[in-house]
């Protein structure tokens, strides 16, 4: 990659070790504890952009815009930044230990505390530990990989390290060695013979990393399992119902749900995913009632307007939809799913209008839909 147009991007917890990226614009984008070790960054404009807990270890960040960054916790370890322009960029705890800051414009620390250089040395699998908890607690997830591997490889059987790294690597979405992470953590607890409710939250964590792996099955066995240890494992029940949805047993998903709702009557997320799962089943009104309690809880939450949105259209009380579409179009988030989600609004939106013969409205609505990218929009605006 280089010279790219990354402008607000969200590339947080991306690996772009070894990355080329010479004079890409990266302005105001997210690289929040992102992997660009020895990435090649060379006079690209990193003007506010978001680098914290980022691992910038022996990157060439020479003549590089880094005005107004943030850079808190941020590790630049041999790194070149010969010629950058730090002017008004966050240091605080930026890690600059053998950095090149020759002609860098901007540096503000000097001697004080904001920025440290200090090299951390530990000798046992506690202390690797413990700075893996703190990287991983700052979402650097790859630095605290690295301390975990290190607290393994002194002692083989550290439970806490392989449930850590194992959280870690979810994180990351790296499932399958989150679940041979959980799967190590679980075999030494049977050893010891210690089951206790931190068991029941390593089957949660492992059950939601093999749904996210499309092990559905394996997943339930999963919260069965953390439920049979604690019956009020409110996570186990909601991510159980997730599982149940994806193999389409969604009353047996609304029946986890409504459990998860009588531990946590405010839990907006079993709502959502309760309202979610009738509306498969065609229960439209009762689906409505529970969006429409997430909109209670969060008044600001798309998704269940979006949603209710679309049970609105499906029972045809299209002014209410028109209304539900327009909430999530005017909720401003800058993420890919918010984009998609206002992007079939729109076309369900003028869907609705040209029913009710708006049809002016309802143009314009699918020609936004297209140019947005919406396939049908774009066949129906001879777009494509």
């Amino acid at each position: 990659m280089s010279r790219l147009n990354l402008y607000g991007a969200d590339l947080s917890n991306a690996d772009l070790k070894h990355s080329y990226l010479s004079k890409s614009l990266l302005i105001n984008a997210d690289l929040s504890f992102a992997n660009m070790r020895e990435a090649v960054l060379k006079n690209a404009n990193l003007n506010g952009a978001n680098l914290t807990g980022t691992d910038l270890g022996k990157a060439n960040l020479k003549g590089a815009n880094l005005s107004s960054a943030n850079l808190y916790f941020a590790s630049l370890n041999h790194a070149d930044l010969s010629d950058a322009d730090l002017s008004g960029a966050n240091l605080e705890n930026t890690i600059l230990t053998d950095a090149n800051l020759t002609g860098v414009k901007g540096l503000q620390y000097k001697n004080d505390n904001t920025a440290y250089t200090e090299k951390l040395e530990p000798k046992d699998a506690a202390s690797f530990l413990k700075i893996g908890n703190k990287k991983k607690h700052r979402k650097h997830y790859w630095g605290a990989i690295a301390d975990y591997n290190m607290a393994i490889k002194i002692e083989p059987k550290a439970g806490e390290a392989y449930y850590n790294r194992g959280i870690a690597y979810y994180k990351l979405n790296n499932y399958l060695n989150a679940i041979n992470d959980f799967t190590m953590v679980l075999d030494i607890i049977l050893q010891e013979r210690n089951i206790n409710l931190k068991s029941a939250e390593i089957y949660t964590y492992r059950g939601i990393a093999k749904r996210r792996n499309k092990d559905y099955i394996g997943a339930i066995l999963d919260f069965n399992r953390a439920i049979e240890i604690n019956s009020m494992a409110l996570f186990a029940y909601l991510n159980r119902g997730k599982a149940k949805s994806n193999i389409k047993d969604y009353n047996g998903a609304i029946d986890d749900y409504t459990t998860a709702i009588a531990i946590d009557i405010n839990n907006w997320k079993a709502y959502f995913h309760r309202g979610k799962a009738k509306s498969n089943i065609k229960e439209f009104n009762s689906a409505i009632d529970d969006f429409t309690r997430v909109i209670t809880i969060d008044i600001n939450n798309w998704k269940a307007y979006f949603h209710r949105g679309n049970s609105n259209y499906e029972i045809k009380d299209y002014n209410g939809a028109i209304a539900d579409y327009t909430k999530t179009i005017e909720i401003d988030l800058i993420t890919a799913e918010a984009f998609y989600n206002k992007r079939e609004a729109f076309y369900k939106r003028g869907r609705a209008r040209h029913i009710l013969e708006q049809y002016y409205d309802g143009l314009k609505d699918i020609d936004q839909a297209a140019r947005m990218g919406h396939e049908e929009a774009g066949i129906i605006m001879n777009y494509k």
